[in-house]
């Protein structure tokens, strides 16, 4: 069906104006362009004192808006401001609030031929045609101008200088007197005694001191009838043997013993009388010796066999003899088998057991012994 002419005409301005929003042309339609000059860049910060002041920041751009002088589309901005109201100023330089503004033109033509009012808007619809058509958009033209040159840096402070030379001893001070001699003032009363004070308590006990020095060590014995000590033991001295008086022991008198005529000339005296044995019609005098039994600490003579106990040590073994007045002591065996012992000028005599009731004993049997040590 053909259109008329006054649709025709309708249908064309309707073209027109959709073209003509969305391709942006608007100065045929009563809009102009007004730029404004960017702003100056802020002055350059200052450097340090060995530097160049900083380059100044750049510019803010400066703007151009276009603003509609459209009688009919000036209505329609008008009405959108006063339904805005305070919202109608807001600020626009905020990019994130502009995109969401985002324009319509479908919404321009709708309130143009009177489809849609400014009543039926939303609050985001009439600002999306405010500030992208009523208002114009924005565009970036030239860059700011250069900011000016920051000024001179202060420069930091120096490192501390060496020190300084010592100053000029001063003068030496005059010598002060003192305006009087000193006097000695008169000796206090002495006072009197204080009291005892309360006993302190008993201190802890020390540590133990250093272990001493081991004495000596080891026991003496007499080797009868040899000059010799065992080979286990340590000679100290060698002798014969003597009786003295009616005295019980036997004494081993060293061979190279001192006597001294000094005192008691013309008093009784009693004598050493050396004990003699015969061989072969020979008198001999009975030999001895002294030993020491190193690193032992016991000592005694066995009588009856001529063997120690165990864990003792047998120094020697042999007889037990004895004189007239002495002890029994215990004649090394070799000696003794030699005597002669029915010889009426042997002074010692072999000891024997009578005693037929005795259990363990032999009757009459010359008793044996040893010298034990340990």
């Amino acid at each position: 069906m053909p259109l008329s002419t006054n649709a025709r005409i309708t249908l064309l301005l309707v073209v027109i104006d959709l073209c003509t929003l969305v391709s942006g042309v608007l100065v045929p339609m009563g809009f102009h362009s007004v730029c404004e000059k960017g702003e100056k860049g802020l002055r350059g910060y200052p450097g340090p004192a060995i530097y160049r002041a900083n380059k100044g920041e750049k510019g803010v751009p400066g703007v151009c808006h276009s603003r509609c002088t459209n009688s009919l589309y000036l209505g329609i901005c008008s009405q959108i401001t006063a339904s805005l109201g305070d919202e109608a100023h807001e600020n626009t330089d905020d990019t994130d609030k502009r995109s969401a503004y985002s324009f319509n033109p479908a919404l321009l033509y709708k309130l143009r031929v009177g489809v849609l009012t400014v009543d039926q808007l939303s609050v985001i619809e009439a600002k999306s045609i405010l500030q992208s058509f009523c208002l114009g958009g924005t565009e970036t033209f030239e860059k700011g101008q250069k900011g000016e040159q920051g000024i001179p840096g202060v420069g930091l402070r120096g490192a501390p200088g060496p020190p300084g030379m010592d100053g000029i001893k001063g003068d030496k001070g005059d010598i002060s007197y003192p305006t009087s001699e000193p006097v000695e003032g008169p000796t206090g009363e002495k006072g009197s005694k204080g009291d005892d004070g309360d006993v302190g308590p008993v201190g802890n006990t020390g540590q133990p001191g250093p272990r001493g020095t081991p004495g000596p060590r080891g026991v003496t014995f007499i080797r009868w009838g040899e000059s010799l000590c065992p080979p286990q033991s340590k000679l100290l001295h060698k002798g014969l043997a003597f009786n003295v008086g009616m005295n019980n022991n036997l004494l081993c008198v060293p061979t190279n013993s001192k006597p001294s005529f000094s005192i008691g000339k013309g008093s009784t005296k009693h004598r050493l009388v050396p004990v003699s044995y015969p061989i072969y019609q020979h008198l001999f005098n009975l030999k001895c010796a002294q030993c020491d039994a190193e690193n032992k600490t016991s000592m005694f003579v066995q009588l009856g066999t001529g063997v120690c106990p165990s864990e003792w040590s047998t120094e020697y073994s042999g007889y037990a003899v004895s004189t007239a007045n002495s002890d029994v002591v215990c004649l090394n065996g070799k000696v003794a088998k030699d005597i002669d012992w029915n010889s009426n000028l042997n002074d010692l005599k072999l000891i024997d057991i009578s005693c037929p009731t005795c259990s363990g004993y032999l009757s009459g049997e010359t008793v044996l012994c040893a010298v034990c040590t340990k």
